[in-house]
């Protein structure tokens, strides 16, 4: 079985023999659309793999610094990147990579299925916006990347854009409302409160700890009450899971 026709392939890099087996016996169940899935327990192994196959995601195991290093050597951008790892330190090692989103070892099947799902609806997406917007700045356009903005903040009919690239917000005469309309209208920016737009591919998880969604930069968000129900069909994918809240 397809999902809408399409099917993808999955390279897992893990030299867990136990997360391995547990990857792959999930997909198996659970995910007809992956028609072709590899496992490498090296580096070395999987960039023989990339070298005669083609992947759409890589799920690599980042607690091993070598495993880590396996990103210098390929272009990121060809897959969607899913991390693994039983030290959760090691996410900020890896913030300029972008991925759609992290996994704890040992794994949970319900989280490994969530991550899944959205990786897989993202790459079926066909995303008709352009990847940079224009802001004005101090009598200048500056170009921003879109995979680049973590989250937005409402300060009164101004709006704060914390980025990944960046140590500093940029800082921009537009409520949040005009943002979220004209700037970040893709799926992957969810309005969790009324001054908080984040970007899900930046949330550390898909738990909701008293009442905040926390942030790969460490920030913590809170999520609104009147908002709570649809974050969670957004970030769970499906009106069928709950976030589990602490």
């Amino acid at each position: 079985m397809t999902f809408g026709g399409m099917s993808f392939s999955v390279l897992i890099v893990d030299p867990n023999s136990n997360s391995a087996k547990s990857l792959t016996k999930i997909i198996e169940v659970n995910f007809g659309q992956i028609s072709n899935f590899e496992v490498a327990t090296s580096p070395q192994e999987a960039l023989q793999l990339l070298t005669i196959q083609e992947f759409q995601i890589l799920i690599i195991n980042i607690s091993a610094q070598e495993h880590l290093e396996l990103l210098n050597y390929i272009s990121t951008e060809r897959f969607k990147l899913i991390f693994t790892s039983d030290n959760m330190k090691k996410i900020t090692e890896t913030i300029d990579y972008l991925p759609i989103g992290y996994l704890r070892i040992p794994l949970i099947s319900s989280q490994v299925k969530t991550i899944l799902n959205r990786t897989i609806k993202d790459l079926m997406m066909l995303d008709v916006d352009e990847s940079t917007f224009l802001i004005n700045k101090a009598n200048r356009k500056i170009s921003i990347l879109k995979r680049e903005v973590i989250r937005c903040e409402s300060d009164s009919n101004y709006t704060q854009i914390i980025l990944s690239n960046k140590a500093q917000p940029v800082i921009i005469s537009r409520t949040l409302k005009y943002v979220q309309e004209n700037y970040l209208t893709s799926i992957e920016f969810v309005r969790v409160h009324k001054s908080h737009l984040v970007n899900r591919r930046f949330i550390v998880s898909d738990r909701i700890v008293n009442n905040n969604v926390q942030m790969i930069n460490g920030d913590f968000i809170p999520i609104s009450r009147a908002r709570r129900k649809e974050v969670n069909t957004m970030l769970k994918g499906s009106k069928n899971h709950k976030i589990h809240i602490i």
